[in-house]
């Protein structure tokens, strides 16, 4: 059964935490590695609902810390390897990156990193999607997503941030070709985070 929590965040930092302990905290052991995958999809402020919110981000760092996480990770793929939709771009823009520097965590652009071919089992659309290796290698996988509408799928959250974020970037295209839900349900089939905690504080139709 999944446990699902709804927390009002007038403190964030708080509400985070709260929100995590009513679902069951996020369940790392010391020494393990850690992936926290937002939605950076392009050089947006926080505040806006475009990107998730660093204040949303930094409580689940520090948790994982906390719990003695040998290695924390801030990754994504960005839409588009270049211009205002690069991936670190985006981190430096939300404020990622200052974050990251605070508590020595590597960013990683999924995009441009090593990547891996993934068999997926009686798929809808897909027999296999390319992926960024670093979210295959990891322990435990956090997906921090935030809640909009999408003009394609009607809703952007846990799945599709998944989806479109962890597939390579030609694999983005192939998707879309193919069938932008049933793909992004296949890619979550088989890169499925340990813990979702979804960004609300604001919500657009985007």
């Amino acid at each position: 059964m999944t446990v699902v929590s709804i927390v009002r965040a007038e403190n964030v930092p708080e509400a985070v935490r709260e929100a995590v302990d009513l679902a069951g905290g996020l369940e790392i052991k010391e020494g393990d590695t850690v992936i926290i995958k937002p939605n950076a999809k392009n050089q947006a402020p926080p505040g806006y609902g475009i990107v998730t919110d660093v204040a949303v981000i930094e409580p689940l760092v520090e948790i994982c810390l906390e719990k003695d996480a040998k290695k924390v990770t801030i990754a994504d793929g960005a839409a588009y390897p270049s211009g205002s939709y690069h991936t670190l771009s985006a981190f430096e823009t939300m404020g990622v990156t200052k974050m990251a520097k605070k508590w020595g965590l590597d960013l990683v652009d999924l995009n441009s990193f090593d990547s891996v071919d993934l068999d997926v089992p009686d798929g809808l659309v897909l027999d296999s999607v390319r992926v960024g290796r670093a979210v295959t290698e990891v322990d435990y996988l956090i997906n921090v997503p935030v809640l909009k509408t999408h003009r394609g799928t009607l809703l952007s959250n846990c799945v599709k941030n998944i989806g479109v974020g962890v597939a390579c970037r030609e694999e983005k295209k192939r998707l879309h070709r193919l069938g932008i839900d049933e793909g992004l349900l296949d890619v979550y089939s088989v890169v499925m985070p340990n813990f979702n905690v979804v960004d609300a504080l604001v919500c657009i139709e985007g």
